[in-house]
């Protein structure tokens, strides 16, 4: 009903205020002797297809425009012939192709900008009725970044269009609300927000109308509300399609691509190249959107701060200081520098420190966030992270973020094995006792990136053989991997399929593709129909047989996403016992996985009687190999920005000669500082792997 009484409001304010508007509008590719329109409807969300016939003196056949509805909204623009008399006739059909509405309205049209006019459809079945709104301008307001705290203010601001979608400079725009009662909005758009409820900002220009739904809220409530985006900023950050982990997954072959969305295939380059650092290049927005959305979600958390000069309770304050060290240990593990704020420190005043010094200080958050939590008594609601935690879960969370920030800041081998273990032993034992999981409804929960890292058999996804092919006994994977790069292929030579063949049931069973396809793994199947492999020249080492099996429903009836797995807690333990000399800890917890995966059992000792992994030297893999093996298997795709694999290959020295182990600072904010822009990565670059542990063949 909203949604009507709205479009009966905006028609009537529409035509009682078109005689006001005289700009011409451009006519530049308008056929002479006739006037280009704008029509705009708000129907009803079942509605599919608006059509409009014109008549009249001087018009042959009638003139038919269909105009698509989308989400309720029908939009285009139409050359009409100027003249008295024209008869505009409109109906409207939902998705079945049944009319709905019908109705017309007679009007003259002239050269250039036209009054506006409303043609009301009728229903023809019991709906509400539809105006079309029939003019020369197309209005749109500027979203607001956030709702509006009671006793403040926010400038509203329209762009608007004329019917060749060329911008009107210095279009003034008639504002008003249709809630009077807690707003009011003046002639330059300066909306004043004065009670709490629901607010509609119109904007009128030419006879166009647009709306901006908002909302005035409490103290209380917009403090919660800047929570909640923090959080939301957050998993974005990770997680959305242009995500930096889309690169990043690809670079450490956690997954392959042959498609270049999203810098895929440029930085997964053979030889590896540098990070360009300039804001023109293509895919500059994706890996810095890392930073700028990082940051943003600190800049939610200032706002929510500021507006009450303190968080209100244990709860806010907690959940603020968690969400501080997200941001700032994204920062710091892939920046080489960062920003050091907090909710109360405006960031133009914060110099930029080197990624270790970023990190304690996330780490010092999430210290400040377990022990507030650890007092107990509240709920993180739902609202806030898509699923509900306890005070004690939040506190667990914090500790698990802790463990997995220490292990994976370690930008080389040598600062890996310095890491502090028994601590992260000490934090991975306070950690979650289950898997830490978001909701995606694909409304408010979004996880793009997942999606197209997983989606089978694609341009965008593929499993890549470099280390998976590490499972297989046959000996089709060192074929595969001492062949030069260029000839790297799916089909070996003599033209036999590259299968893995492996007694590690994550993978597909079998010794021909046939028996593969119908035995699909744990985590890994041999697709029924052929894979897709596009784009030769971009290098056939990116082909293979094979794609991901784990979240395969997950892609078609979402719900949830682990995200923090708990076997990398015990992983982590894992490793950490290894640096202590702790081995047989460490063989107990690689087990757990391995012997689930139907592998044998190994010991203090490093045995490998399945020999899995088997390296690309022929040689079994000794206790650290299949420590390696589990943890990478066992969180793949499961946070840090959904490439996990990056950061573990870059602390055991097995990421590929000229990889980037970390990114620069981006240009954009370097030059607002003042500061010379610089790369980082390539062969021989700064912050380069100097050749992986492996020395892969070739490399």
């Amino acid at each position: 009903m909203r949604r009507h009484f709205l479009a009966s409001i905006l028609a009537g304010a529409l035509l009682l205020l078109a005689g006001c508007m005289d700009s011409p509008v451009d006519t530049e590719g308008v056929p002479e002797g006739h006037a280009r329109l704008v029509l705009n409807a708000t129907a009803s969300l079942s509605a599919a297809t608006l059509v409009v016939e014109v008549t009249g003196p001087g018009i042959g056949e009638p003139l038919v425009f269909n105009l698509p509805v989308v989400d309720g909204i029908a939009s285009g623009s139409v050359d009409v012939p100027v003249g008295s008399s024209r008869v505009f006739a409109g109906r409207l059909y939902d998705a079945g192709g049944t009319e709905t509405h019908r109705g017309q309205v007679t009007t003259a049209v002239r050269p250039g900008a036209n009054d506006a006019v409303s043609l009301r459809l009728e229903p023809l079945n019991g709906e509400q009725p539809v105006d079309v709104v029939i003019s020369s301008y197309t209005v749109e307001i500027v979203p607001l970044a956030a709702p509006i705290m009671v006793g403040r203010n926010a400038q509203i601001q329209a762009i608007v269009r004329d019917a060749d979608n060329n911008v009107v400079p210095d279009a003034k725009v008639v504002w008003g609300v249709t809630t009077p009662g807690i707003a009011r909005i003046g002639p330059s758009g300066l909306l004043e927000v004065t009670g709490v409820g629901p607010i509609t900002v119109v904007g009128i220009y030419g006879g166009a109308a647009a709306t901006l739904a908002t909302e005035g809220l409490s103290v209380a409530a917009f403090q919660e509300n800047r929570l909640r985006e923090s959080y939301r900023r957050w998993w974005n950050t990770e997680t959305q399609v242009g995500s930096a982990g889309m690169m990043l997954s690809v670079q450490s072959f956690q997954h392959s691509a042959w498609a270049s969305n999203w810098g895929m295939y440029l930085y997964s380059e053979y030889p590896r190249t540098a990070i360009q650092n300039d804001p023109a290049q293509q895919y500059y927005p994706f890996w810095s959107s890392a930073w700028t959305g990082s940051y943003d979600g600190i800049a939610a958390l200032r706002e929510g701060f500021e507006a009450g000069g303190a968080w209100p309770n244990a709860r806010a304050e907690a959940f603020a200081s968690f969400m501080l060290g997200l941001h700032l240990g994204n920062i710091a593990l892939l920046f080489d520098q960062g920003l050091i704020v907090n909710e109360s420190q405006d960031p133009a005043t914060a110099q930029l420190r080197p990624y270790n010094e970023v990190m304690a200080t996330a780490i010092a958050h999430l210290n400040e966030a377990r022990a507030l939590s650890l007092q107990g008594g509240f709920t993180i609601p739902a609202e806030w992270t898509s699923t509900a935690m306890t005070s004690d879960q939040l506190a667990r969370l914090a500790s698990s973020f802790k463990a997995r920030f220490r292990a994976n800041v370690a930008r080389t081998p040598a600062e890996r094995a310095a890491v502090n273990w028994a601590q992260v032993i000490t934090e991975a034992n306070n950690g979650i006792f289950s898997d830490f999981a978001m909701e995606i409804d694909w409304a408010d929960w979004e996880h793009y990136a997942g999606y197209y890292m997983t989606l089978e058999a694609s341009g965008w996804s593929q499993l890549h053989y470099q280390y998976l092919g590490m499972a297989d006994q046959s000996g089709n994977y060192q074929t595969w991997i001492n062949l030069p790069v260029a000839d790297r292929h799916p089909v070996l030579p003599g033209g036999a399929p590259f299968l893995i063949v492996t007694p590690d049931n994550r993978f597909a069973q079998g010794a021909t593709l046939g028996q593969q396809r119908v035995s699909p793994g744990r985590y890994y199947y041999a697709p029924n129909n052929n894979p897709v492999w596009g784009q030769p020249t971009r290098g056939s080492h990116r082909w293979s047989f094979y794609a991901d099996q784990r979240f395969r429903s997950w892609r078609t009836t979402s719900g949830s996403f682990t995200w923090f797995p708990r076997r990398e807690l015990d992983l982590l333990m894992a490793e950490g016992y290894f640096r202590l000399g702790d081995l047989g800890q460490t063989a107990m917890r690689v087990n757990s996985s391995r012997t689930l995966a139907g592998l044998n059992a190994t010991n203090p000792g490093g045995s490998n009687t399945s020999c899995v992994p088997k390296l690309p030297s022929g040689e079994c893999g000794g206790l650290f190999e299949m420590l390696k093996w589990e943890y990478r298997l066992e969180t793949q795709f499961q946070g840090m920005f959904g490439a996990p694999w990056y950061f573990l290959a870059r602390g055991w020295g097995d990421d590929y000669r000229g990889t980037q182990r970390q990114l620069p600072v981006p240009c954009g904010v370097l030059q607002t500082r003042g500061l010379a822009c610089y790369t980082l990565g390539g062969v021989g670059g700064n912050s380069a792997s100097p050749g992986s542990f492996y020395a892969w063949p070739f490399e």
